[in-house]
Protein backbone atom coordinates (compact mmCIF):
# COMPACT_ATOMS: atom_id res chain seq x y z
CA UNK A 1 0.00 0.00 0.00
CA UNK A 2 1.81 3.40 -1.33
CA UNK A 3 0.39 5.44 1.33
CA UNK A 4 1.68 2.66 3.89
CA UNK A 5 5.29 2.69 2.06
CA UNK A 6 4.95 -0.99 2.23
CA UNK A 7 2.90 -4.00 2.14
CA UNK A 8 0.43 -4.49 4.99
CA UNK A 9 -0.67 -7.63 5.20
CA UNK A 10 1.02 -11.49 4.74
CA UNK A 11 0.99 -15.25 5.07
CA UNK A 12 3.66 -16.23 7.39
CA UNK A 13 5.84 -19.52 6.89
CA UNK A 14 3.31 -22.90 8.36
CA UNK A 15 0.07 -20.70 8.38
CA UNK A 16 -0.77 -20.03 5.28
CA UNK A 17 -4.24 -19.67 4.24
CA UNK A 18 -5.51 -20.79 0.44
CA UNK A 19 -6.70 -17.11 -1.49
CA UNK A 20 -6.44 -15.47 1.79
CA UNK A 21 -3.28 -11.77 2.03
CA UNK A 22 -2.85 -12.94 5.11
CA UNK A 23 -2.68 -11.63 8.25
CA UNK A 24 -2.03 -7.95 9.21
CA UNK A 25 1.90 -7.62 10.42
CA UNK A 26 3.23 -6.14 13.68
CA UNK A 27 2.06 -2.67 14.55
CA UNK A 28 -0.68 -2.36 11.51
CA UNK A 29 -4.10 -2.24 13.15
CA UNK A 30 -6.99 -3.20 11.10
CA UNK A 31 -10.48 -3.17 11.22
CA UNK A 32 -13.91 -4.18 8.87
CA UNK A 33 -16.67 -1.75 8.86
CA UNK A 34 -20.17 -1.10 7.50
CA UNK A 35 -21.31 1.95 5.48
CA UNK A 36 -22.29 3.27 8.90
CA UNK A 37 -18.37 2.84 10.15
CA UNK A 38 -19.63 -0.40 12.42
CA UNK A 39 -17.77 -3.11 13.05
CA UNK A 40 -18.91 -6.06 11.14
CA UNK A 41 -18.75 -9.81 12.34
CA UNK A 42 -16.36 -12.13 10.98
CA UNK A 43 -16.99 -13.75 7.20
CA UNK A 44 -18.38 -10.99 6.52
CA UNK A 45 -17.76 -8.61 4.10
CA UNK A 46 -16.62 -4.75 5.04
CA UNK A 47 -14.55 -2.27 4.11
CA UNK A 48 -11.20 -1.64 5.31
CA UNK A 49 -9.59 0.78 7.39
CA UNK A 50 -6.41 0.70 9.00
CA UNK A 51 -3.43 2.54 10.35
CA UNK A 52 0.36 2.24 11.65
CA UNK A 53 3.12 4.09 12.41
CA UNK A 54 4.69 4.42 9.01
CA UNK A 55 0.84 5.47 7.20
CA UNK A 56 1.48 8.21 6.04
CA UNK A 57 -0.81 11.74 6.92
CA UNK A 58 -0.28 14.10 3.93
CA UNK A 59 1.20 14.32 0.56
CA UNK A 60 4.09 16.61 0.42
CA UNK A 61 3.69 19.96 -2.10
CA UNK A 62 0.09 18.65 -2.61
CA UNK A 63 -3.10 21.25 -1.85
CA UNK A 64 -6.65 20.71 -1.98
CA UNK A 65 -7.08 23.70 -4.02
CA UNK A 66 -6.03 23.87 -7.46
CA UNK A 67 -3.23 26.08 -8.53
CA UNK A 68 0.44 25.15 -10.23
CA UNK A 69 2.46 22.30 -8.10
CA UNK A 70 5.41 24.07 -9.12
CA UNK A 71 4.84 26.85 -7.53
CA UNK A 72 3.50 25.58 -4.62
CA UNK A 73 4.87 26.20 -0.82
CA UNK A 74 6.84 23.07 -0.18
CA UNK A 75 5.21 23.29 3.26
CA UNK A 76 1.76 23.29 1.93
CA UNK A 77 0.28 19.24 2.42
CA UNK A 78 -2.95 18.05 1.80
CA UNK A 79 -4.76 15.50 3.52
CA UNK A 80 -4.46 11.62 2.19
CA UNK A 81 -7.92 10.86 0.24
CA UNK A 82 -9.89 8.53 2.83
CA UNK A 83 -7.66 8.90 6.04
CA UNK A 84 -10.23 9.31 9.06
CA UNK A 85 -9.99 11.82 11.97
CA UNK A 86 -8.57 9.17 14.31
CA UNK A 87 -6.08 8.18 11.70
CA UNK A 88 -7.56 5.46 10.20
CA UNK A 89 -7.18 5.10 6.56
CA UNK A 90 -9.91 3.50 4.48
CA UNK A 91 -7.74 2.55 1.28
CA UNK A 92 -11.48 1.43 -0.58
CA UNK A 93 -11.07 -2.02 -0.55
CA UNK A 94 -13.46 -4.81 0.60
CA UNK A 95 -12.64 -7.92 2.76
CA UNK A 96 -13.24 -10.53 4.95
CA UNK A 97 -11.80 -12.08 7.75
CA UNK A 98 -12.23 -15.59 9.55
CA UNK A 99 -12.49 -16.45 12.73
CA UNK A 100 -8.69 -16.88 12.76
CA UNK A 101 -7.90 -13.87 12.02
CA UNK A 102 -7.12 -14.76 8.12
CA UNK A 103 -8.25 -11.60 5.80
CA UNK A 104 -9.18 -12.23 2.10
CA UNK A 105 -9.50 -9.40 -0.50
CA UNK A 106 -13.10 -9.37 -2.09
CA UNK A 107 -12.33 -6.44 -4.00
CA UNK A 108 -12.50 -2.71 -4.60
CA UNK A 109 -15.35 -1.04 -2.94
CA UNK A 110 -16.51 0.34 -6.54
CA UNK A 111 -16.74 -2.73 -7.61
CA UNK A 112 -18.96 -4.88 -5.44
CA UNK A 113 -22.16 -4.61 -5.57
CA UNK A 114 -25.57 -6.16 -3.23
CA UNK A 115 -27.81 -8.94 -4.28
CA UNK A 116 -31.02 -9.04 -2.15
CA UNK A 117 -29.07 -7.26 0.21
CA UNK A 118 -26.19 -9.34 0.44
CA UNK A 119 -22.82 -8.06 -1.06
CA UNK A 120 -21.82 -10.04 -4.36
CA UNK A 121 -18.19 -10.23 -5.35
CA UNK A 122 -17.10 -10.13 -8.68
CA UNK A 123 -13.65 -11.67 -8.24
CA UNK A 124 -15.58 -14.70 -6.93
CA UNK A 125 -17.93 -15.38 -9.56
CA UNK A 126 -14.90 -15.05 -12.16
CA UNK A 127 -12.66 -17.53 -10.28
CA UNK A 128 -15.79 -19.96 -10.30
CA UNK A 129 -16.53 -19.23 -14.04
CA UNK A 130 -13.15 -19.73 -14.45
CA UNK A 131 -13.29 -23.31 -13.06
CA UNK A 132 -15.30 -24.81 -15.87
CA UNK A 133 -13.80 -25.81 -19.27
CA UNK A 134 -15.86 -24.11 -21.32
CA UNK A 135 -14.72 -20.42 -20.22
CA UNK A 136 -11.11 -18.79 -20.91
CA UNK A 137 -12.10 -15.51 -19.78
CA UNK A 138 -14.38 -13.59 -17.87
CA UNK A 139 -15.24 -10.85 -16.36
CA UNK A 140 -18.63 -9.83 -13.65
CA UNK A 141 -20.20 -6.68 -13.26
CA UNK A 142 -23.12 -5.55 -12.07
CA UNK A 143 -26.57 -5.77 -14.17
CA UNK A 144 -30.19 -5.78 -13.21
CA UNK A 145 -32.79 -7.33 -14.21
CA UNK A 146 -36.58 -7.09 -15.59
CA UNK A 147 -37.58 -5.18 -12.22
CA UNK A 148 -34.37 -2.92 -12.21
CA UNK A 149 -32.67 -4.62 -9.48
CA UNK A 150 -29.25 -5.28 -9.27
CA UNK A 151 -28.02 -8.83 -10.45
CA UNK A 152 -24.32 -10.39 -11.68
CA UNK A 153 -24.07 -9.87 -15.21
CA UNK A 154 -21.24 -11.94 -16.96
CA UNK A 155 -18.68 -11.07 -20.31
CA UNK A 156 -17.52 -14.57 -20.91
CA UNK A 157 -14.46 -15.11 -23.73
CA UNK A 158 -15.27 -18.87 -24.53
CA UNK A 159 -12.62 -21.58 -24.47
CA UNK A 160 -10.96 -23.28 -27.78
CA UNK A 161 -13.38 -26.07 -28.75
CA UNK A 162 -16.83 -24.53 -26.86
CA UNK A 163 -18.65 -22.07 -28.75
CA UNK A 164 -21.44 -20.06 -27.76
CA UNK A 165 -24.78 -21.16 -26.98
CA UNK A 166 -28.32 -20.86 -25.22
CA UNK A 167 -27.14 -24.58 -23.82
CA UNK A 168 -23.72 -23.50 -22.73
CA UNK A 169 -24.76 -20.26 -20.94
CA UNK A 170 -27.36 -21.92 -18.95
CA UNK A 171 -25.07 -24.78 -17.98
CA UNK A 172 -23.22 -21.94 -17.14
CA UNK A 173 -25.19 -20.18 -14.84
CA UNK A 174 -25.82 -23.73 -12.86
CA UNK A 175 -22.71 -24.21 -12.63
CA UNK A 176 -21.69 -21.10 -10.52
CA UNK A 177 -25.00 -21.60 -8.69
CA UNK A 178 -23.78 -25.43 -7.31
CA UNK A 179 -20.59 -24.18 -6.77
CA UNK A 180 -21.08 -21.09 -4.77
CA UNK A 181 -24.10 -19.33 -3.29
CA UNK A 182 -27.17 -19.29 -5.48
CA UNK A 183 -27.96 -15.51 -4.99
CA UNK A 184 -24.39 -14.87 -6.58
CA UNK A 185 -24.80 -16.73 -10.23
CA UNK A 186 -24.93 -14.60 -13.28
CA UNK A 187 -28.42 -13.50 -14.39
CA UNK A 188 -27.09 -12.71 -17.86
CA UNK A 189 -24.35 -13.72 -19.85
CA UNK A 190 -22.68 -11.96 -23.02
CA UNK A 191 -20.33 -14.77 -24.87
CA UNK A 192 -17.72 -11.77 -26.87
CA UNK A 193 -14.24 -12.48 -28.45
CA UNK A 194 -12.40 -10.43 -26.12
CA UNK A 195 -12.85 -8.35 -22.91
CA UNK A 196 -11.66 -4.54 -22.36
CA UNK A 197 -7.47 -4.66 -20.59
CA UNK A 198 -5.62 -2.00 -19.82
CA UNK A 199 -1.91 -1.48 -20.49
CA UNK A 200 -0.81 -3.99 -17.88
CA UNK A 201 -3.07 -6.50 -19.13
CA UNK A 202 -5.80 -5.72 -15.67
CA UNK A 203 -9.49 -5.78 -17.08
CA UNK A 204 -10.91 -3.12 -16.70
CA UNK A 205 -14.65 -3.44 -15.55
CA UNK A 206 -15.60 -0.36 -15.78
CA UNK A 207 -15.98 -0.32 -19.63
CA UNK A 208 -18.32 -3.13 -18.87
CA UNK A 209 -20.97 -1.87 -16.54
CA UNK A 210 -24.15 -0.79 -18.51
CA UNK A 211 -24.28 3.41 -18.59
CA UNK A 212 -26.52 5.49 -15.73
CA UNK A 213 -28.63 8.10 -16.97
CA UNK A 214 -27.98 10.93 -15.53
CA UNK A 215 -30.09 12.77 -13.55
CA UNK A 216 -31.63 16.22 -14.48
Amino acid sequence: MTEALHFVMSNRPGAVRPASVGMPLEGIETRLVNAEGQAVAHEEIGMLELRGPSVAQGYFRRSTHAGDMRTMDPSDTAPVPRVLDSGWVRPGDRFLVDRDGHYYHCGRDDDLFKVSGRWVSPEEVERTLLGHPAVWECAVVEGEDEDGLPRPHAFVVPNVGHDPSPDLRTALMEYVKAEIAPYKYPRTIDFVDALPKGEGGLVQRWRLRPARPREA
